[in-house]
């Protein structure tokens, strides 16, 4: 992602406690994955609640609440955004589909990625897909493809974009990576993962933007918000391209 600044960790008393994010329910990725409170900086926590709203909105009709989001937390007293109550650490959302609970997205890369045939492709859209609505609002967001120490969660912080919505630049190595992935894994375009961009990628990206109404270049905003967006609908089903 380029260099980050560390941040001064407050204390945690300067922090706001929320037991939900946009009324879901938060829970702690390990067992008995109790409900739980998690400190976060009060602006961070605002564009936490806009993304869990735009999420929804982007996904199937069917997809209802109640809701359930489980994660590793939010604030953690060390150096960095965790540290400052700006970063959060996403590993699962369940919905009710059609009257029943269902895991819509899972960020446990650790257990899937072994998955074989419709099972692997739909989990793997639906995290690519749910990885485009955070990119949406968020300029640091790390997934699996980053290392290993994210295979069981996505981490997003607003370390760079603050109090608005992300931006993409070429030379964010994991922005890259994700536009790659997202290519080949929701919209069926056959580019290698990696952190590189080139003319090929911005060339698949512009024949996405074409299937979703417009295209131009990705380090304009509203084309990479365009992006991140038709991508949740396109990965989650909410919408066909």
């Amino acid at each position: 992602m380029g260099a980050w600044s560390i941040a001064t960790a407050p204390s945690a008393q300067a922090l706001s406690s929320y037991g939900e994010i946009n009324d879901w329910p938060t829970y702690y990725e390990v067992p008995p994955f109790p409900a739980v409170q998690w400190q976060y900086d009060t602006t961070f926590y605002s564009r936490l609640e806009a993304w869990i709203r735009f999420f929804y909105v982007n996904t199937p009709y069917n997809w209802v609440t109640p809701a359930q989001i489980c994660g590793y937390g939010a604030y953690v007293n060390k150096p960095g955004y965790h540290g400052s109550g700006r970063a959060f650490d996403l590993s699962r959302i369940y919905l009710h589909v059609d009257g029943l609970w269902e895991r819509v997205f899972n960020g446990r890369y650790d257990e899937w990625r072994s998955l074989t045939g419709s099972a692997l492709t739909v989990t793997r859209k639906r995290y690519f897909a749910c990885a485009a609505s955070i990119h949406y609002h968020f300029r640091n967001v790390l997934t699996y493809l980053y290392n290993t120490d994210h295979w069981n969660h996505i981490h997003i912080d607003n370390g760079v974009s603050g109090a608005g919505n992300s931006y993409f630049v070429t030379s964010s190595g994991a922005q890259v990576e994700f536009v790659r992935a997202a290519l080949n894994y929701v919209w069926g375009y056959p580019v290698a993962i990696n952190q590189s961009w080139d003319s090929t990628v911005d060339y698949y990206v512009r024949l996405a933007l074409v299937r979703s109404g417009g295209a131009g270049p990705l380090t304009t905003q509203s084309y990479w918000q365009r992006f991140c967006q038709s991508t949740t609908r396109f990965g989650t089903g909410k919408q066909a391209y």
